[in-house]
């Protein structure tokens, strides 16, 4: 019964070439509330795409950029509910930012590890600058599997193909 070996072995192939090349995820938030200078800090309606999965499994890397001249930064769901509201007492300067924040305004851009949560975009204006009320930030997510995943497939796949392969054995 050397078939089970065999599609084991090709299975955990394909995982790990898989794992290896990875997955893009693209997305959009749409209508994030930048307030008027010194009111508070908007954060976005909608969640940016949510991990559910631990940071052993997967690789993450998200990039964020957006065309308005505001600042942004990634926020936490608690930071978020804690600064609930187009007026709030948030301000950039007192948030705890997992990524960006009022240092993103001239790059329009921002790069972060993804770990498992659900965050938010939180956008404020600069001294001086007078942007919409509104504006929107693409996002993308640049999923793999995680080394310890990785590694377990290989072993995996190594042991069922030396089932499969008596004469491959040492």
């Amino acid at each position: 019964m050397k078939l089970i070996p065999l599609a084991i072995t090709i299975l955990c192939a394909i995982i790990m070439f898989g794992g290896l090349i990875g997955y893009t995820i693209t997305g959009e938030v749409e209508d994030i509330p930048v307030p008027q200078q010194g009111i508070g800090v908007g954060i976005s309606p909608d969640p940016l795409q949510e991990m559910p999965v631990s940071s052993w499994m997967v690789s993450a890397k998200a990039e964020i950029t957006w065309n308005a001249d505001v600042w942004v930064g990634v926020i936490d769901e608690t930071q978020a509910a804690s600064c609930e509201g187009i007026i709030n007492t948030c301000s950039g300067s007192s948030m705890d930012f997992v990524a960006g924040g009022t240092g993103t305004q001239s790059s329009r851009s921002l790069t972060w590890q993804v770990s498992s949560g659900t965050y938010y975009a939180a956008a404020g204006q600069a001294t001086g600058s007078s942007p919409a009320a509104t504006f929107d930030a693409s996002y993308e997510i640049k999923v793999k599997l995680a080394w310890p995943i990785l590694i377990l497939a290989g072993l995996i796949g190594t042991g069922a193909a030396a089932m499969t392969f008596p004469g491959m054995r040492i």
